[in-house]
């Protein structure tokens, strides 16, 4: 358990399960705990939610939280860890999940596919089976569950937990590696998912105060109804590029979640077969600057809070300039961080602005 100073007593809330994802702010969340209680809101938009994390700090201070990704399998994770109660997904229907059932006609769109691109031949019609009997389950919340567990086995699996490259090879490679956990990576699909189902059960034994709601839409489309906002896009170090670009990092995650029409969207073009463009940016607007000031001033009325990075651009200084715009006292705090795939020597910092709505 985790021990928080905030207000005047101590809160408590339950530690997050690891996550995999590039830019989780899980490590983050005693800092921003502290931030956050400075300021009075209870309903909170976490815009781009990814793995979740700062959902379930809100969730953990009593708030009511609208969680959001634009992928897919990071919505269903998210209903899949919110969802209030606990498990419904019962160890006996998890492990039903690696056969096949009598009767019906499995496909083999990951083993078409993605043939020596991201797993064996073996795995990959392991996991065309286990996608397909998910699918099959009628109750939505068991089958976020069990796409939790598919999921977090999935990256476990892979090289730097992404799919940006086609490089099975360096899993089977026989060499001596500075990094990545070979052991891991062999471990069979179904250990890992029952480990994984393990942590999740763990997890949702603990109940949150605050009320969870889910949207899987792009963010200049929400609602903006909410005391709070949480934005953490993802960061650029220059105009019109798109350092950590999800879309070509997890793709691989929403084909499972569209297995049965994700076939048509494939980019064979490239390696990896990424069922997005691979230049995929979480705007459509002129530039990163002119996204922020669209999506700032869509959510004017709330209290707002960026999460970002030093080096990034717009630059934060410019970023305080553009929030100036729509909102007020605005609040420049830092937290030392280094990130895992920062660039040789790069010590890149956690920043967070937040900025007062000027009339509500």
């Amino acid at each position: 358990m985790l021990q928080l100073n905030l207000f005047s007593n101590q809160v408590t809330f339950a530690s997050m399960p690891s996550t995999r994802f590039q830019g989780s702010k899980r490590k983050y969340l005693p800092f921003l705990a502290n931030l956050f209680a400075d300021y009075e809101f209870k309903t909170c938009l976490d815009a781009f939610g990814g793995t979740g994390s700062v959902t379930h700090l809100l969730l953990s201070m009593g708030k009511d939280v609208l969680y959001n990704d634009i992928l897919k399998a990071n919505y269903v994770n998210a209903k899949a860890l919110f969802i209030e109660g606990g498990m419904r997904l019962g160890v006996d229907e998890l492990k039903s999940l690696f056969q096949k059932k009598d009767g019906v006609d499995y496909k083999q769109h990951i083993s078409d596919i993605y043939d020596n691109i991201f797993y064996t031949k073996f795995e990959n019609e392991q996991i065309d089976v286990i996608t397909q009997n998910i699918l099959s389950i009628e109750d939505e919340i068991k089958k976020s569950e069990a796409f939790y567990c598919l999921f977090q086995t999935a990256l476990i699996k892979r090289p730097y937990n992404l799919f940006h490259r086609a490089n099975l090879s360096m899993r089977e490679q026989n060499v001596q590696r500075s990094f990545g956990n070979k052991k891991t990576w062999d471990t069979p699909i179904e250990l890992h998912m029952i480990k994984f189902y393990r942590e999740l059960q763990e997890y949702k034994a603990i109940q949150k105060p605050g009320k969870c709601y889910f949207a899987n839409d792009d963010a200049f489309e929400l609602r903006t109804d909410v005391d709070f906002v949480y934005i953490d896009t993802p960061y650029s170090r220059k105009r019109n590029y798109s350092e950590t670009n999800y879309f070509n990092f997890y793709h691989f995650l929403d084909s499972l979640v569209m297995y049965y029409d994700f076939k048509s969207s494939v980019n064979t073009g490239y390696a990896h077969k990424p069922i997005y463009k691979p230049d995929q940016s979480w705007f459509s607007a002129e530039d990163e600057e002119e996204a922020f000031k669209l999506l700032l001033k869509r959510f004017s009325q709330a209290i707002v809070c960026i999460s970002y990075r030093d080096d990034g651009y717009p630059s934060v200084e410019r970023l305080k300039e553009i929030l100036s715009d729509t909102h007020k006292d605005i609040r420049i705090a830092m937290a030392d961080g280094k990130y895992v795939l920062a660039r040789k020597g790069g010590e890149n910092k956690e920043v967070v602005i937040i900025g007062e709505p000027i009339s509500v």
